[in-house]
C-alpha cells in the first residue's frame, strides 16, 4: 500500500528483485496515507517482500515536503510496510559517507541514521541511542553557506596548495563538475594516481564537497567545494553555522505538516565570531524553520551583553534575532585587560534589565562572515518599555517591591555592544516610586557601585511625598545602594535638613543635626514649639506619624526653653505626642503617650513626680494617673485611673492613699 515501483522485476518465491542499470536505475516512491509522495529511491537494485518491507543499497534517495527535500546520493533504505517506517542508513563506501542536503532548511545533515514515519508523517534524525557501552556519535547540522578557515586549512595539511582551490580551478578550466578521479590525481601531483588520492576523496565525500563514484573513478563537485575556495579568498560572504549535536536522544525530529526540525543535543550556536554573537540554548535545543531561520530559548550573547529568554527568533536573510520575551539583559564593560586566552576581561554592570523585547541586529546581511568591521554592530533595538527593579533581599530586605517601585525603561538602542562603554550606557525612563514620589522623567546612568541609577534634583518647590501627606526638596539618589536622599523633608510644620535621607515605600529614615517645629496656637490642633539636635527621624507616613528620637540631648519644648522631654516625639495630624520623660523644673511625668498644645501636656496615663520648694528631693510621687497641664494657666489637674492609689511624700517621709 502506498509504495510504487518502477524498473526490471525478478521473482524468486516470496521475494521479488527489483533490478535496473546505472543508467536506467530502479526507481521506488512511497507515499503518506493522504496520497502525498514521501519517498523516491534508484538504484540498481531493491529487495521486496511482499506486505513486509523493501530494502536496498546504495540508493540515491529524497524525501520530500512539499517543493523541498532531504537529498543523499548513497544511503541503505530499508521501509517496514507494515509500520510504514522508512529507515535510511549511510554506509562505509565512497558517496555513502555524504551528508544528508535539507533544501527547505538550507542544511546539510551530518548523522548515520534517519527514519520517516509515515503513520504520523514525521522525520525522526538519529533515532534514540539505547546502548550505554560508548558515547554516541554526534550528529551535525551545517549550513550550507557554512565556512571555517581552520577547516579549509587543515584540508590542506602541509601542502603548498590547498586541494579545494586546486577542484575549483580545475572546474573554472573545463566547466565540468563531473571529473575523473585520475584527472584529480594528475593535477593534484604528476606522479600521483588515484590510489594516492583516495583517503582524501573519501574524507572530501564525507564533509560534502564531493560525490565519489568509486566504482567509475568519477568525482561529482559539489556547491560546498566552490564555496569554500571562494570564501576562502574573499569572494562571497559566509556564516558560521555548523551544529554540533551530542545527545542520546535523537538528533533531531520534523513534523512533515510544518517543516519545523526540532535539533537536540546543541549546547551552543555560533552566530558571529568578529562580533562575538552566540547561543547557550535551553535544554540544548534549537527549533530550525525555513532557510535556516530558528526559534529558541535560552542565553543569547552578544559582544558585553547577555540576553537570557524565550521566544527568540532568528532570521537569517537580514541576519537578526527578533526577541519577544527576554527576561533578563545582563550588561558588562571591559575592564582594558584580556584573559590568557586574549578575549577581552569584563565586570558586570550591578543591576539587571528585564522584559526586554526588540531586536538584536547581529550583523550586515552582507556581512555574515564579518569579513569587515562595520560600526554600531551588535546592535540592540528595543521597541517596548523594559524595567530596572531594586528588590535585592540584600537591599533593605527587599523593601522595594518590584510592583509597585521600578525605573521603566524608554525603548533604546544599544549599538557597539562588543565595546561597551559607561557613557554607552544612559536610559530615559520614568521612575515610578510606590508613590514615595510623583513619578518622575529621568535617565539611569551606571553609578558608583556600578548599579544602573541617578542623581538628580527636585523641583525647587519640591515634591509631594508620600501622595502629599509631606514635602521633600533637594538631591535624589538611586543606585542599588537604595532611594537616597540629601535635603528637607517638611510635614506637619516640622523641617528636617538631612544629609542621610533613606526613602522607603512604607517608611523615610534619616538623621539631622536640628528638628524645629513652631509654635501653633491658630490651627486646627495646637502645637508647640520643639528644638532637638542630633535627632533620628522614623517617618511611617501611612501611619501618619513621625518619629523622632534624640539620644544626645532632651528635646526642648515651649517657647519658654524650660521644659523638656527626654524620649521620643510622634508628630501626627492630630498634634503633637511624644513617650518618655516630660520635666520642666518643678515637676517631672513618666509617659508612654503625650499629647502636647502649644503650653500644654496631657496623658491618659502618667507617672507623677513634684519636687521640694528647697530641695533636689521628691516631695510627692505617685503613679498611674491621668493629668493634664496647663503652663498658661499654671495649673495642673490629676485624677487616679484606680479605685485605690498610693501616694508617697518621701520629702516628708508620709505615705497616703489619697
Amino acid at each position: 500500500e502506498g509504495v510504487r515501483f518502477r524498473g526490471g522485476v525478478r521473482l524468486e518465491g516470496m521475494t521479488i528483485y527489483g533490478t535496473g542499470t546505472s543508467d536506467m536505475p530502479a526507481e521506488v516512491v512511497i507515499y503518506n496515507r493522504d496520497e502525498v509522495r514521501r519517498f523516491r529511491g534508484l538504484a540498481r537494485l531493491f529487495v521486496i517482500r511482499e506486505q513486509e518491507r523493501l530494502t536496498g543499497e546504495q540508493v540515491e534517495v529524497s524525501i520530500y515536503f512539499g517543493a523541498d527535500s532531504i537529498y543523499h546520493p548513497s544511503v541503505n533504505v530499508r521501509y517496514e510496510m507494515d509500520k510504514r517506517l522508512l529507515t535510511l542508513r549511510r554506509g562505509r563506501r565512497g558517496s555513502d559517507r555524504n551528508p544528508f542536503t535539507d533544501t527547505y532548511h538550507a542544511l546539510r545533515i551530518d548523522v548515520e541514521l534517519v527514519e520517516a514515519d509515515l503513520e504520523t508523517d514525521s522525520l525522526i534524525i538519529g533515532p534514540k541511542k539505547l546502548s550505554m557501552a560508548q558515547a554516541p556519535r554526534p550528529a551535525y547540522f551545517e549550513s550550507i553557506h557554512y565556512f571555517d578557515p581552520v577547516e579549509y586549512r587543515r584540508i590542506q595539511r602541509i601542502a603548498d596548495f590547498n586541494p579545494l582551490a586546486l577542484i575549483q580551478a580545475v572546474y573554472r578550466e573545463t566547466g565540468q563538475k563531473v571529473i575523473p578521479a585520475g584527472t584529480l590525481a594528475q593535477r593534484l601531483n604528476p606522479n600521483y594516481t588515484v590510489d594516492n588520492i583516495r583517503t582524501l576523496l573519501f574524507e572530501l565525500a564525507a564533509e560534502g564537497f564531493v560525490r565519489y563514484d568509486t566504482e567509475h573513478e568519477l568525482v561529482y563537485l559539489q556547491d560546498k567545494i566552490f564555496h569554500f575556495a571562494s570564501a576562502d579568498k574573499g569572494e562571497v560572504d559566509h556564516d558560521w553555522f555548523r551544529l554540533q549535536s551530542d545527545t542520546r536522544a535523537p538528533n533531531g525530529t520534523m513534523s512533515f505538516c510544518d517543516g519545523r526540525l526540532v535539533a537536540n543535543g546543541i549546547e551552543n550556536v555560533e552566530f558571529s565570531k568578529r562580533q562575538r554573537v552566540g547561543l547557550k540554548p535551553f535544554d540544548n535545543r534549537i527549533t530550525f524553520l525555513e532557510n535556516r531561520n530558528m526559534d529558541f530559548d535560552g542565553r543569547l550573547f552578544a559582544g558585553f551583553a547577555v540576553l537570557t529568554g524565550k521566544d527568540m527568533h532568528f532570521e537569517y536573510d537580514p541576519f537578526h534575532v527578533r526577541l519577544d520575551s527576554v527576561r533578563y539583559l545582563d550588561l558588562f564593560l571591559p575592564t582594558g585587560r584580556v584573559d590568557r586566552n586574549g578575549k577581552p576581561e569584563a565586570v558586570s554592570i550591578a543591576s539587571r534589565i528585564e522584559h526586554v523585547g526588540g531586536t538584536l541586529l547581529i550583523d550586515a546581511p552582507t556581512n555574515k562572515s564579518g569579513r569587515e568591521d562595520i560600526p554600531s554592530f551588535p546592535s540592540l533595538h528595543t521597541d517596548r518599555p523594559a524595567y530596572v527593579y531594586y528588590d535585592w533581599p540584600d537591599l533593605f530586605g527587599g523593601v522595594y517591591d518590584r510592583d509597585s517601585f521600578y525605573f521603566e525603561l524608554d525603548p533604546f538602542h544599544l549599538n557597539d555592544l562588543d565595546k561597551l562603554r559607561p557613557q554607552d550606557l544612559a536610559f530615559d525612563g520614568t521612575m515610578v516610586s510606590a508613590y514615595i514620589f510623583p513619578d518622575f522623567r529621568e535617565t539611569l546612568v551606571v553609578q558608583e557601585d556600578r548599579s544602573l541609577g541617578f542623581q538628580t534634583r527636585t523641583p525647587d518647590a519640591g515634591y509631594p511625598a508620600y501622595t502629599g501627606k509631606g514635602t521633600y526638596t533637594g538631591e535624589i539618589n538611586l543606585s542599588n545602594k537604595g532611594f537616597l536622599g540629601k535635603g528637607t523633608i517638611a510635614y506637619l510644620g516640622a523641617l528636617i535638613d538631612s544629609e542621610d535621607i533613606i526613602f522607603k515605600p512604607e517608611q523615610t529614615l534619616a538623621s539631622a543635626e536640628r528638628f524645629n517645629l513652631e509654635e501653633d496656637r491658630t490651627g486646627a490642633v495646637e502645637v508647640p514649639q520643639v528644638r532637638g539636635y542630633d535627632v533620628k527621624i522614623d517617618w511611617r507616613p501611612w501611619l501618619d506619624s513621625m518619629y523622632v528620637r534624640s539620644d544626645e540631648a532632651p528635646f526642648e519644648l515651649y517657647r519658654t526653653g524650660t521644659h523638656y522631654l527626654d524620649g521620643t516625639l510622634i508628630l501626627t495630624p492630630g498634634g503633637l505626642k511624644g513617650r518618655g520623660v516630660f520635666d520642666w523644673g518643678k515637676a517631672s511625668m513618666r509617659s508612654r503617650l503625650f499629647s502636647f498644645g502649644a503650653f500644654s501636656a496631657k496623658a491618659d496615663t502618667t507617672d507623677l513626680r513634684i519636687r521640694a520648694f528647697d530641695a533636689d528631693a521628691i516631695a510627692l510621687e505617685t503613679n498611674n494617673l491621668n493629668g493634664y497641664v496647663d503652663f498658661d494657666e499654671q495649673l495642673g489637674q490629676f485624677k487616679a485611673n484606680a479605685e485605690f492609689l498610693t501616694t508617697t511624700l518621701p520629702y516628708n517621709q508620709y505615705t497616703t492613699s489619697f
